[in-house]
């Protein structure tokens, strides 16, 4: 999480509130919300702001603490005291590190959120400002200036490979009961990083999915420029989308895949995550008022919601760009696979990044299948936002198992990435057969009213209004089993 203390009357409610129903309420609204219910937190956080910010927890600073990865183009370090966060970033050339290191929440680093809201851990509360936060471990540390605890660290000169326990944001020392590892490797100007969760928790509850940031890479005040492309032509050379700075409760569609922090040049830092077309970003605090102890400071991530399991492994990968943004462009186009985003989702070891209406519950981490509950009176399934162009995709084919006294599924689609709502018009029945047994739907879409230019997100209604039933689902894809 972006850990402004002065501006976290936004991001609490848009990134601890559970987010399973984003497309009933905007993040404003939920971050209005929360401001009417909490006064007293948003007094002493106007009061904060106005001061400059909270007072900082200071990193590690030992030289041994801090690990490096040098390709004489590039140059990276992680704190070994702090989780094996990465705390440096930097051009050989310019040799200015790009990274905040304010606090124990700035760094570029992980954190992942699930139930239950609010979370306690050994009699210990959430500190007042984060009441929101969940169960949110964070790679660096908490809020109160505990680090993590490092088990395991490897630089062979090629590759930093790190193990650590997070500490839970809101808690006062309390260790998470998961583990995060992450493998970072430098190619040319550009970093590329595989982050891991191993869940070990012993709450085995299931929680709604919540905001995930994949990663959260928090930089210093000169890189306060926002851009990406969030026009409906991707991939055209169309001219870039400024983001407004204010605007960091809001998630806003990235079509490319990738948002950059800039300066006056224009030079700086991209974050690209090929599967995620939903980003958040923001500045705090005063452009180009220091390095990275200063208050000031830039940000951005990659966001989808997720459910995580209490047994799940969790895996997701990015690459950071240096370089002009018309260099960190050219750079996710040349490596951009086209053919990756047509709609292919097979639930074989994971949800695909699918979540459910609210209660709605399936029997865990997928083996072969995602196997869900009919016992609400409303159950969605509601896919990662995406882009495809229709044409591209004459048809969809389910494969699924019905057990259920309902006759029809019915898919929908959003036409507009911005769009917060499914509408019956941009949507297509199939008939179903409830004899317990998997068969194949295809849906032709190629002669539907609303199944034309660029496709942003699918979600599928298994069934109908009902209660009482069970669906199984091994697929949803363009391509014909």
């Amino acid at each position: 999480m972006f850990r402004i203390l002065s501006l976290s009357i936004l991001l609490i409610a848009c990134f601890s509130i559970s987010c399973t129903r984003t497309i009933d309420k905007t993040p404003n609204q939920l971050a209005a919300e929360w401001q009417a219910k909490n006064p007293d937190i948003v007094s002493k956080l106007q009061e904060q702001a106005a001061g400059g910010g909270a007072a900082p927890q200071v990193l590690p600073s030992k030289p041994e603490d801090t690990d490096f990865l040098d390709n004489g183009i590039i140059k990276i370090g992680v704190n070994k005291g702090a989780g094996a966060a990465i705390t440096y970033l930097a051009d050989k050339q310019r040799n200015q590190n790009l990274v905040n290191n304010y606090d124990l929440g700035r760094q570029i680093q992980t954190s992942l959120y699930s139930g239950p809201v609010p979370f306690s851990q050994n009699g210990k509360s959430p500190n007042p400002a984060w009441t929101n936060a969940g169960w949110n471990p964070v790679q660096a540390g908490d809020t109160y200036g505990n680090w993590s605890k490092t088990l395991e660290f490897k630089n062979d000169g090629k590759q930093i490979y790190s193990k650590a326990i997070p500490m839970q944001w809101a808690l006062n020392g309390e260790l998470c009961d998961c583990i995060y590892e992450n493998w970072i490797s430098l190619e040319n100007n550009t970093v590329k990083v595989r982050s891991r969760l191993t869940n070990n928790r012993l709450d085995r509850s299931r929680y709604n999915a919540h905001f995930q940031e994949l990663p959260a890479v928090i930089l210093n005040s000169f890189l306060y420029k926002i851009y990406t492309y969030s026009g409906t032509n991707p991939f055209q050379n169309e001219a870039v989308s400024t983001i407004n700075n204010q605007d960091v409760a809001n998630q806003f569609p990235a079509l490319e895949n990738w948002v950059a922090l800039v300066g006056d040049d224009n030079w700086g830092v991209g974050v690209w995550k090929p599967d995620t077309y939903r980003f958040v970003a923001g500045f705090f605090g005063k452009p180009k008022s220091g390095g990275e102890t200063e208050y000031g400071t830039s940000y951005m991530a990659p966001v989808q919601n997720e459910i995580l399991d209490h047994n799940i492994v969790y895996e997701f990968d990015y690459t950071l760009i240096l370089g002009q943004l018309d260099d960190i462009r050219a750079y996710v186009y040349k490596n951009t696979n086209n053919q990756q985003r047509l709609p292919n989702y097979r639930f074989e070891k994971d949800r695909q990044h699918f979540y459910y209406t609210d209660k709605t519950t399936d029997a865990g981490l997928p083996n072969g299948e995602l196997n869900i509950n009919l016992d609400q009176p409303l159950t969605e399934l509601y896919g990662p936002y995406c882009q495809f162009k229709a044409t591209d995709v004459p048809k969809i084919y389910i494969t699924a198992a019905y057990q259920t006294n309902q006759t029809t599924g019915r898919l929908y689609w959003y036409k507009d990435p911005r769009s917060l709502a499914f509408v019956p018009a941009a949507s297509i029945t199939y008939p179903i057969i409830a004899d317990g047994q998997y068969h194949t739907y295809e849906l032709d879409l190629s002669k539907h009213s609303e199944w034309n230019g660029n496709i942003f997100r699918l979600m599928l209604a298994p069934i109908d209004r009902q209660t009482g039933g069970n669906f199984k689902i091994k697929s949803i894809t363009y391509l014909k089993n």
